[in-house]
């Protein structure tokens, strides 16, 4: 395989692995937004039920007078609408107010994004300094890491590149979402 075919090879694979992060920090974006509500666990089957319960029994249905609260307004001419007293009021509120559903506003890059991230990160970090120890496909595989100091080079600048771009990555993450 010639120079510049590998060289082409090596650059479209570090433009994919770039690319890939940009998609990957997107969706970790738009799935953050999705599901920007939380759901306490803890609490939620606690208080799930109301405290009480209306009695249902049919035999205590009264007809109410018209009158000026706020409930028996909707229900001016129907008299067949029970009125209980606000101890025994069944609250739909308090059914949706137990799950205790809030909006986060702290939200934060998920664990398999930071690893995916981390990935596309050495790739690219790898290949980009196999260029240029190799000096751009100049030298063979076998005698690009013949020398130590190479591999030393290698090694420690595709760490160093491999950690920025992933604190790079998470923190424009963490600045969008």
């Amino acid at each position: 395989m010639s120079r510049s075919l590998k060289n082409t090879f090596m650059i479209i694979v570090i433009s994919v692995l770039l690319i890939s992060s940009i998609l990957t920090i997107f969706n970790e974006i738009n799935l953050s937004k999705d599901c920007s509500f939380s759901f306490d666990m803890k609490q939620s089957y606690s208080n799930f039920f109301p405290r009480e319960l209306p009695n249902n029994d049919l035999d205590n249905i009264t007809p109410t007078p018209q009158s000026n609260n706020k409930d028996t307004k909707k229900f001016n001419n129907t008299y067949s609408h029970r009125q209980y007293d606000k101890d025994n009021r069944y609250d739909r509120r308090d059914e949706f107010q137990s799950f205790n559903i809030r909006k986060e506003n702290n939200r934060t890059i998920s664990i398999p994004t930071v690893i995916v991230l981390l990935f596309n990160s050495i790739g690219i970090a790898i290949t980009l300094m196999y260029l240029v120890v190799s000096r751009f496909n100049k030298y063979t595989y076998k005698k690009t890491f013949e020398d130590a100091s190479n591999i030393a080079i290698f090694a420690s600048c595709s760490s160093v590149i491999a950690l920025f771009l992933v604190i790079i990555e998470v923190v424009i993450t963490n600045v969008l979402l």
